[in-house]
């Protein structure tokens, strides 16, 4: 009977014992998933904060990027108004050009109209202040002179005819055409007209050297 309760007694004993250590490795292994937890939840933490990080800076940079896109987008905007405004003057220059060059037509016009006012006042004063006044012989004298004077010489050659309606300008610019066509005799013509009618113009000297030339290209070196 003894026996019964001591082996009934060791038997509660040994269960005991295993259960105790049961709880006790129980506790151990709960610990270490803890742990491994814990680690696992810091490591989360610390790839959260990096995250962040990484997210900021590129906000940043995505930030300086739309700043450096608008301020390219005004450069933009700035070079094609420029580009425009560039088109626009370069197309206003043919216009300044020719009205530069009309302008200037017109006070060569009105240069050469004063020109010739001034050279026909001279023909006429000039003569007249020349000229002394003296009184007209009897007929008598008139025809003792006329018997004694020597049988006058020939008329010299009268001008060329000058074309109607034509300005001084438009005459040498009409013989100035002919020559670079090639009508040389009628270039003769028009600059040796304008000379006649002309002498004392500022072109004369012009017309003289396009006589020549064309004498030149006619062949007639010895005439040139």
């Amino acid at each position: 009977m003894y026996r019964e309760k001591s082996g009934v007694f060791l038997f509660l004993l040994l269960w005991i014992m295993s259960g105790v250590c049961f709880l006790q490795g129980g506790d151990k292994k709960e610990e270490k998933v803890y742990e491994l937890i814990y680690k696992d939840v810091q490591l989360i933490k610390q790839s959260l904060l990096r995250l962040e990080t990484q997210v900021k800076d590129n906000q940043e940079q995505l930030n300086r990027l739309e700043k450096s896109l608008a301020h390219l987008g005004k450069i933009l905007t700035q070079l094609q108004l420029e580009q425009a405004s560039f088109k626009e003057k370069q197309q206003e220059i043919p216009l300044l050009y020719q009205a530069i060059l009309e302008k200037f037509d017109s006070l060569s016009l009105n240069f050469q109209k004063i020109k010739e006012e001034v050279l026909a006042i001279k023909k006429i004063v000039v003569p007249a202040e020349e000229s002394p006044a003296t009184e007209t012989p009897p007929a008598e004298e008139k025809t003792q002179q006329a018997a004694a004077s020597p049988p006058t010489q020939s008329q010299p050659p009268e001008k060329p005819p000058l074309p109607p309606d034509l300005s001084p300008q438009e005459i040498f610019n009409m013989a100035r055409e002919d020559y670079l066509k090639g009508h040389y005799d009628l270039a003769i013509e028009g600059f040796r007209i304008y000379l006649a009618n002309f002498p004392e113009s500022p072109l004369a000297d012009n017309a003289s050297y396009w006589i020549g030339e064309s004498l030149f290209s006619q062949g007639k070196y010895e005439e040139a």
